[in-house]
């Protein structure tokens, strides 16, 4: 009997284990999948659900308006234009020079 119930619990450790082992797998798969051509390159919170979003994508950046329940394009940006190179001055002089003020 006591045999039956050591082989049992540790057949549900086993599970347990490959469940939360399956678990960090995926993620670290689903990290190393999202380094493709697209990334968000900074997040600026403008209210609780309200963002702008600049994200690069195939050598361009586009500053998205993302609501609760939309995403707006605002601007497109081409990093290889010579006024949008710069040595990273932060979001808020980008987004500046970026709209223009």
């Amino acid at each position: 009997m006591a045999l039956q119930l050591i082989q049992v619990v540790g057949a549900l450790a086993l599970i347990v284990g490959l469940i939360f082992a399956l678990a960090w797998l995926a993620r670290k798969k689903q990290g190393f999948l999202n380094r493709g051509m697209m990334n968000v390159v900074e997040r600026l919170s403008l209210g609780q659900k309200e963002n702008l979003v600049l994200v690069r994508v195939n050598g361009e950046l586009l500053l998205l308006g993302v609501t609760a329940g939309s995403i707006s394009l605002l601007k497109t940006v081409d990093v290889n234009a010579p006024e949008n190179i710069s040595a990273d001055p932060g979001f808020a002089l980008q987004l500046a020079k970026v709209l223009g003020n």
